[in-house]
């Protein structure tokens, strides 16, 4: 049985950032298909953390990734990619 779909939730204070960061994948031409993964993945991290990007450091990554462990290697390895390429974004766009 997979987990239900996450959601975005408007007043997560990762919120706006993570909206930009789709904005800017949609801008750079990435398929409807990969926008809707990583805002899935996405709102399935904030749920798992409910700070802002400058509060995510490796025990929150740790904690979110081993609530993950029990997922197929291959949905494991995208919601991870997800995050990264978020917080690369976070990063570069600070």
């Amino acid at each position: 049985m997979s987990p239900a779909r996450a959601e975005l939730a408007d007043g997560h204070p990762l919120a706006g950032p993570v909206r930009d960061f789709l904005d800017d994948l949609r801008a750079a031409g990435r398929s409807p298909h990969t926008l809707r993964g990583y805002r899935s993945d996405l709102a399935e991290f904030t749920q798992h953390h409910p700070g802002d990007v400058g509060q995510v450091d490796v025990a929150v990554l740790r904690r979110y990734f081993t609530a993950i462990s029990g997922r197929a290697l291959a949905t494991q390895a995208r919601k991870q990619a997800a995050v990264a390429a978020f917080l690369h974004w976070s990063h570069r766009t600070a």
